[in-house]
């Protein structure tokens, strides 16, 4: 049982200090030292041989108790009048902190350092009853609603059973029948269906072990890149990307250039804002087909990486936005792990309490049988959706300083240069210096 002694959180008792939420005091988001930083890292990057991602599953002894101390110096700055509050009358934050075990199983233990509910793992379900559990799941928000003339535009396809079919659909009507003007989303889907009616009549989805390269160039860059360029001042950036927001929480305690920059694991893709790279909003993985599908070992790392990452996303935001709580608690931001031909998406949210939802969707496989097309325009259905959701985050997230109003302006004036929000509830992750 850890005592908190008054004394606060000793492993951060300088600069960044966590025993207060992350995003006051010295961590105020500072853009030109983030800017340094950014610069400083991609100047390490040759020699770091070592990235946190090659090492994830080897953690000596002291680094698991200075994770474990920081963990539970978190919980003890926890006000009780701002924790989830179950029907139970047990708190959310409380049931983590005493299932918490830095040795245990670590899909759990990461998830509690990081004060994330996986839905989707079982262990965490585990922790509470039905009644809880319920109520926890009820605050997950739902993806935005598909265009009805967007589902509309899929009906041609329906009861298409040869390839032959296919083709003479895909040459015979357009998406514009009917008077409908062009739609970016339609384009989209047009196009990506005469590129699977290519690979279906050359075979090409049914030759197995194929590269990671090949599956993100043929496949996934259609699908996604294609689809996430029609929003407006972001980009989508591929191949062994640095998370900013993981590097600048690695390095908020860093003070002088002879130490080295923590760089952190690469990630495959990043969905980031055109003009400030530490704007992040969603991250990609991707790998070729595993044999173990979603419970296969590059999966379950893959899933691990991609929450901590989320994790670090969500909180650079929140401290973006001063951790108002009118923003904070509508911000998502999204992982997408791809494997072969199956797609799996999550979402990251902050409803209540010191905690947030780590919410994973079914995976999608892309079929190589014509007579599956459903399944494969469902995919596509879930990657606009995807989309829809992004764009909403977005729009709330770039709202967070929005002086319109004369009220909004008098209050932006009044407190002009203060510390951040002092009830702020996003925590910082537990990690090890």
């Amino acid at each position: 049982m850890f005592v908190n002694s008054g004394t606060g959180n000793l492993l951060y008792a300088h600069e960044g200090d966590q025993s207060l939420p992350l995003g006051s005091g010295n961590n105020t988001a500072n853009p030109s030292a983030e800017r340094s930083l950014m610069r400083r890292s991609s100047d390490d990057e040759s020699s770091d041989e070592h990235s946190e991602d090659e090492s994830s599953n080897e953690h000596s002894d002291e680094e698991f108790d200075a994770a474990d101390v920081a963990f539970r110096c978190s919980y003890a700055s926890f006000k009780p009048e701002q924790k989830w509050r179950l029907p139970s009358g047990r708190t959310v934050e409380d049931v983590l902190h005493g299932a918490y075990n830095p040795k245990g199983p670590s899909s759990v233990s990461t998830s509690i350092r990081s004060w994330v509910l996986d839905l989707s793992n079982p262990k965490i379900q585990a922790l509470f009853v039905q009644e809880e559990w319920n109520a926890i799941k009820a605050e997950v928000p739902p993806l935005p609603d598909i265009d009805p003339l967007f589902a509309n535009s899929f009906t041609r396809f329906a009861g298409i059973q040869t390839i032959e079919q296919l083709r003479h659909v895909v040459e015979t009507t357009s998406y514009m029948d009917g008077g409908i003007k062009y739609h970016y989303d339609l384009e989209w889907v047009d196009s990506l269906v005469r590129r699977y009616l290519i690979l279906l009549e050359q075979q090409t989805l049914t030759v197995p072990e194929r590269s990671e390269r090949w599956y993100d160039t043929m496949i996934w860059a259609p699908i996604l890149d294609m689809c996430y360029i029609s929003i407006p001042n972001v980009i989508l950036d591929r191949s062994e990307l640095i998370c900013q927001s993981y590097m600048l929480r690695k390095n908020r305690n860093r003070t002088d250039v002879s130490s080295r920059v923590k760089c952190g694991p690469r990630l495959d893709g990043i969905l980031r804002d055109s003009q400030v790279r530490s704007h992040e909003f969603c991250a990609i993985e991707s790998a070729p087909a595993q044999p173990g599908g979603t419970i296969s070992t590059k999966a379950l790392n893959d899933k691990a990486k991609l929450l901590k990452v989320q994790r670090d996303m969500l909180n650079r935001q929140a401290i973006e936005a001063n951790h108002e709580r009118r923003v904070v608690q509508k911000l998502q931001v999204f992982g997408i792990s791809t494997a072969g031909l199956t797609m799996q998406v999550s979402r990251m949210f902050h409803p209540k309490g010191y905690v947030s939802l780590l919410m994973v969707h079914e995976p999608h496989t892309i079929p190589h049988d014509v007579r599956q097309l459903p399944q494969f325009l469902v995919l596509l259905a879930a990657v606009v959706r995807t989309k829809l959701a992004i764009e909403r985050s977005i729009e709330v997230f770039r709202s967070r300083s929005s002086t319109n109003d004369v009220q909004s302006l008098l209050e932006a004036i009044r407190t002009a240069g203060d510390h951040c929000n002092s009830d702020m509830t996003l925590p910082p992750i537990a990690d090890s210096p």
